[in-house]
């Protein structure tokens, strides 16, 4: 009986060690997925640099910080090398290792620019440019906005008030929502 007992408290202790918990964690997220990266408040205070997190496609969350800020687009790029670039709060361009945004035009003429001036039903048209399976393509979308109400957005432990904004697009071949949370100050705080 104490032969077992001791047996059981060493395969107990052995799920403390940390192959064994990083075999677990490797299988919660290849199960339910990457969670991304996390930072601490203060992590976030002592940031020297303008950064974000990100999230494509529905991958993990990416930190991202700013490389370079030219034309009212700001270029953010990721640790493994990877760049985003974005107008107004909006995706216009990808350099990622497979397919990517690669124009968006009219943004003179995107509501976005002034975010707090957006009335119920303003539209916005535009050319997408992308590629798919590496063939380029290309699609007129039509937006249309709209506001939704409020609610807040928090980084860290601080947290804003925010008005929520919605963008509905569409194509000839498909449809989407887009989703902006807006500050008092006009500046976009988050998009979805």
């Amino acid at each position: 009986m104490k032969r077992l007992a001791l047996i059981l408290i060493c395969l107990l202790l052995q799920a403390c060690s940390a192959t064994t918990k990083g075999l677990g964690d490797s299988l919660w997220d290849s199960l339910f997925g990457t969670p991304g990266v996390q930072l601490t408040d203060d992590d976030i205070q002592n940031m020297p640099y303008a950064s974000q997190y990100m999230q494509l496609n529905g991958g993990p969350q990416l930190f991202v910080v700013l490389a370079f800020s030219e034309n009212g687009q700001q270029k953010w790029v990721t640790q493994d090398g990877a760049t985003i670039v974005t107008q107004h709060g909006r995706l216009v361009k990808t350099l990622l290792s497979g397919d990517n945004l690669i124009d968006v035009n009219n943004l003179a003429a995107d509501p976005l620019a002034k975010p707090g001036q957006i009335i119920d039903g303003a539209t916005w048209t535009r050319t997408l440019g992308w590629t798919e399976h590496r063939q380029v393509r290309y699609a007129t979308a039509r937006s249309v906005f709209t506001w939704r109400g409020t609610d807040s957005v928090s980084v860290g432990s601080e947290e804003t008030a925010v008005r929520v904004l919605d963008e509905e697009v569409t194509t000839d071949q498909t449809r989407w929502r887009n989703r902006y949370w807006v500050d008092s100050e006009g500046q976009i705080r988050q998009t979805e």
